[in-house]
């Protein structure tokens, strides 16, 4: 399936119509056309519905858009939620039969006024594999627009199929003073074309360009649009829904003097208080001197009632369309200023102009260009994950990725920091989502009062009250902890003030799948009561844990980032194979580098000699896994460096997983990688774990905190 997103480089540049036009073509080369238009603003003018257009010109293509119909400006910037609908309708169109099918996405403009426009567009992109089709004018500034957007977001130009030049709404552009009421019979504007000025082409040379000639043919709009914009009284309807008009002229006593040089399709304006030019124009249509489109009388107000019957007696055996405004000639020469004859969908009951304009558009870009849009190599659709693997899983994809991956495991998760507003918004959505089933541990009464002050669902979320249920594990508690000294009195006392405790005591009797905390308490107060109750799993002596680093384009994992302060090489070693098999079962393909401030045999030391060490029972233990060092971190994720520091390693630069010597370095890199490139992690996620206990940040957000529910569910046996 070939996935395409239309990028305007500036508003208004006639997408809508593009869209249009593209989709028929390719309607045309027999392929099924899934259109989604991820933000849908309010717009003022209500023309500019692409959903009313498909359905006027379309019977196939199915169009999709954001639930949300208006985006606030203060939500504008939640990418994530419109992504997630983007990569969830992605993948509802890849499991479906058609063969021939094209994913359109309908871009947001990227004029310097729109600069997060641009983050929005790349994210969408990264997120499904997008190949980008610009839409632009041949103005001072398109090359501009997409030079700075491919450099700017480092886009590969084989990612950009084409620009389309739309020059449909140039000549206002250049022309400012060109508007509608000055198209007159005097310029002859069907034989007005523009040629491409001469520009510096040669950034684009790689690039196909398709141009779309301007073309005043298209310019008519019909009499009843024009009766409807300017909310005219109608004195005679005649022909008014097929009448159309392609200038407008003013009416004087000279403008008969030469029948022969007024056009067809003209619309004539006059003043009540001229009747000699409205009895003349009458005669002229009497006569059949005259083929105008629509007479408009400005000055209504002054029209008494006898003037209108007379008037409507005169008209009303012609099939002339006859409006009246009460305006006077100044202000409805102002109002027909600001008609965009050019905007093509006035009205969507124009069905003629719209297929019209589309079959326009359709003509210039048909041939080898729109062929090309769908030459791809042929994939499986059984599983559209498998594409996604490895260096290839976009950040957003990730993120999708867990969700879906909770969903369908559905567990339930204890939060024991239930009385935080953090918990109890994440707790709400991922019911609301249907990611997981989570229990908020905490006062019933506290926990509703938060949710009531920040207007948050609680419906079918379970509250337990630790006070009414911590003597349930008070016996248990002691014989897990018998050889340690516990007593009733020290397990009563312990459960009773430390709800992490008690979650682990619920997560060790099987009542839920996993646990979540850190939002308050430190890593050690989370992780402690696991690693005396919990335990490790059959096949490992230690916990470890990682940390999913979601680059734009791509998901790493880096470990030990959080838990291991300086493990030996045995223990490095079981890190990296807890690592391997996590980014397996989170559908990662673990190329696992071991870091080190040597690469190859380049430098000597303890720490050096550990990680030759851990690889070597890497090897050993696990021979199937890829895994190379020591080898320096710009040498394991760039294939550039690699080359030069080391061309024989067989992880050439992209490795997906990151093993850490230390706890220092580990910590340090991840934080700086972190914060220098502006990524969301996830995690730390524990691994080696019998149960599935995972710790938050205290800075965490609630999309951190979901997504490590989202994680822990998936971790669940």
């Amino acid at each position: 399936m070939n996935t395409i997103i239309l990028i305007p480089t500036n508003p208004e540049r006639n997408l809508s119509n593009i869209i249009l036009g593209l989709v028929h073509s390719l309607e045309r080369q027999k392929k099924k056309i899934y259109l989604f238009e991820p933000i849908f603003k309010k717009i003022e003018e209500k023309n500019n519905d692409v959903e009313k257009l498909i359905k006027i010109t379309s019977k196939k293509c199915i169009y999709q858009r954001s639930k949300k119909k208006n985006v606030k400006r203060s939500e504008f910037f939640e990418k994530e939620k419109v992504l997630e609908e983007i990569i969830d309708y992605y993948n509802l169109i890849r499991l479906k039969e058609d063969i021939d099918k094209i994913y359109l996405i309908k871009g947001n403009c990227i004029s310097n006024e729109y600069h997060s426009n641009m983050f929005i567009n790349y994210e969408i992109m990264n997120s499904i594999s997008a190949k980008i089709v610009f839409i632009a004018s041949e103005d001072t500034d398109y090359h501009q627009s997409i030079l700075k957007y491919i450099q700017f977001l480092k886009i590969s130009r084989k990612n950009v199929l084409g620009i389309i030049f739309s020059n449909v709404s140039d000549y206002l552009d250049e022309h400012p003073k060109k508007t509608f009421l000055n198209f007159s019979y005097k310029e002859n504007l069907n034989k007005k074309h523009f040629n491409s000025k001469k520009r510096n082409f040669k950034a684009f040379s790689n690039i196909e360009m398709i141009k779309i000639p301007w073309n005043f043919n298209l310019m008519s709009i019909r009499s009843i649009d024009i009766s409807r914009y300017l909310k005219s009284n109608i004195l005679n309807r005649g022909e008014i829904e097929t009448k159309r008009i392609n200038s407008i002229l003013f009416g004087t006593k000279k403008l008969f003097d030469h029948f022969n040089n007024i056009p067809e399709k003209s619309l004539i304006i006059s003043s009540s208080k001229d009747l000699q030019t409205i009895i003349s124009t009458y005669l002229s249509i009497l006569n059949e001197r005259l083929k105008i489109s629509t007479l408009l009388i400005v000055d209504g107000l002054d029209i008494d009632r006898t003037l209108y019957n007379c008037l409507h007696r005169l008209f009303y055996n012609t099939h002339l369309p006859v409006l009246i405004v009460e305006e006077n000639l100044f202000e409805t020469s102002v109002k027909i200023q600001k008609i965009n004859p050019l905007n093509l969908m006035i009205q969507y009951q124009d069905v003629q102009k719209i297929k019209k304009i589309r079959n326009y558009i359709s003509t210039h870009l048909e041939g080898s260009w729109i062929k090309s849009l769908f030459i791809e190599e042929k994939k499986s659709i059984s599983n559209f994950f498998l594409e996604c693997r490895g260096e290839n899983i976009s950040a957003a994809m990730f993120r999708y990725k867990l969700i879906y991956l909770a969903k369908q495991k559905r567990k339930t998760i204890i939060l024991p920091e239930g009385e935080t507003f953090k918990m109890i918004r994440a707790a709400s959505i991922c019911k609301k989502k249907g990611i997981s089933n989570c229990i908020l541990l905490g006062n019933p009464k506290k926990v509703k009062k938060i949710a009531d002050q920040f207007e948050i669902s609680l419906k079918d979320i379970e509250i337990l009250d630790p006070k009414t249920i911590y003597h349930r594990y008070i016996d248990q508690l002691v014989i897990l902890r018998k050889k340690k000294g516990m007593n009733r009195e020290s397990a009563s006392s312990q459960l009773k003030k430390n709800n992490i405790l008690l979650a682990t005591m619920m997560l060790q009797q099987d009542e839920v799948d996993g646990l979540v905390s850190g939002i308050v308490n430190t890593t050690a107060d989370t992780i402690r009561p696991a690693l005396q109750l919990i335990k490790t799993n059959s096949i490992s002596s230690i916990i470890s844990s990682i940390f999913f680093m979601l680059f734009p384009k791509k998901t790493l994992i880096f470990g030990d980032c959080a838990i291991n302060i300086d493990p030996n090489s045995e223990e490095l070693s079981e890190i990296a194979i807890q690592s391997a098999e996590s980014a397996m079962h989170f559908g990662i393909i673990p190329k696992i580098a071991m870091i080190s401030y040597s690469t190859g045999n380049s430098a000597y030391g303890d720490s050096v000699e550990k990680v030759k060490s851990a690889v070597k029972i890497i090897k050993r233990k696990k021979p199937e896994l890829l895994v190379d060092g020591p080898i320096q971190y710009d040498a394991a994720i760039s294939e550039e460096v690699s080359k030069k520091k080391f061309p024989n390693s067989n992880l050439s630069g992209k490795a997906t997983v990151f093993i850490f010597p230390n706890l220092d370095t580990g910590n340090a890199v991840y934080k700086a990688v972190q914060r220098a490139a502006n990524l969301t992690s996830v995690g730390p996620i524990l691994q080696g774990i019998r149960k599935p206990v995972n710790d938050l940040s205290r800075g965490a957000s609630i999309e951190d905190i979901i997504y490590t529910i989202a994680a822990t569910s998936i971790q669940s046996r």
